[in-house]
């Protein structure tokens, strides 16, 4: 099901023949992420270096990953190692073309979040300006949710990537390819914890998803000739994301044992 919604879905589709780079993106963070699970630094920094070509859609991804820093030796070594080098990259490019974050401000902020698949601008479309300081809101309260979880355990990882997509500052809808990395890791945290009815669930209905929700919005985003709400489908999945993994929070009473060992391994 998966296999299938990430080819013949729309976000997957549409990323192919649009020529973008979602799928590859996809597949950064999916190898980062093996990567520094296995210790591998240097590899999971190099991998890394993919998420600049478009930042805005990592920005709660790396703090998630900033402040799993802080407790796990891993994710320290990982995140030295990729400033240093995302670092210098940044400077080499700038040194090169000193011009070009001038006109990346000059295009992205004025032009197009306002009209992009993210809570902002859906927020905004519906309410004004109260509906913007509700998204902005309602990002916060997802910073607490994902908060609550262990730093750098399984399940921290699927909710801040999933926070990532649903809290993007710029975003449209062949860019919810990245979703398929922590559904992915969430259906391996209930199947590791012996809850394959729930793994299943939840990895056939995001397929599901992708499959018949995505492109209705995507229908109407034809239709509207935007296609802000299609935000819809990345908060779904964080929600149901957060909802099957809350179990394995920190401090959670009931914790089965393989859940336990899926956190701290």
């Amino acid at each position: 099901m998966l296999g299938l919604a990430l080819f013949v879905g729309q976000p997957g589709l549409l990323t192919i023949v649009l020529g973008q780079w979602a799928l590859l993106l996809m597949s950064a963070v999916a190898a980062m992420v093996l990567a520094v699970r296995v210790g591998r630094a240097r590899r999971a920094g190099f991998a890394a270096l993919a998420l600049l070509a478009k930042p805005q859609l990592f920005v709660w991804t790396a703090l998630g990953l900033g402040i799993a820093a802080l407790s796990d030796v891993r994710y320290k070594r990982f995140v030295i190692f990729a400033l240093v080098i995302g670092g210098a990259l940044v400077v080499a490019s700038w040194l090169a073309y000193p011009d070009w974050f001038g006109a990346w401000s000059a295009d992205i902020p004025a032009r197009r979040t306002g009209r992009s698949a993210v809570l902002l601008s859906a927020f905004g479309q519906l309410f004004g300006m109260p509906g913007r300081v509700l998204a902005v809101a309602l990002i916060g309260g997802g910073l607490l949710l994902a908060s609550r979880f262990v730093p750098g355990s399984d399940p921290w990882l699927a909710i801040w990537l999933a926070l990532s997509s649903a809290g993007a500052i710029y975003s449209w809808s062949y860019d919810h390819v990245l979703l398929f990395v922590p559904l992915v890791i969430a259906a391996g945290v209930l199947a590791a914890a012996g809850r394959e009815r729930a793994a299943q669930r939840l990895a056939i209905g995001g397929a599901l998803t992708f499959l018949l929700v995505s492109p209705a919005f995507y229908a109407l985003g034809v239709w509207r000739h935007d296609e802000t709400f299609s935000i819809a489908v990345p908060v779904a999945f964080f929600v149901a994301i957060a909802w099957s993994l809350w179990p394995y929070r920190r401090g959670a009473l009931i914790r089965d044992r393989p859940a336990q060992q899926v956190q701290t391994a």
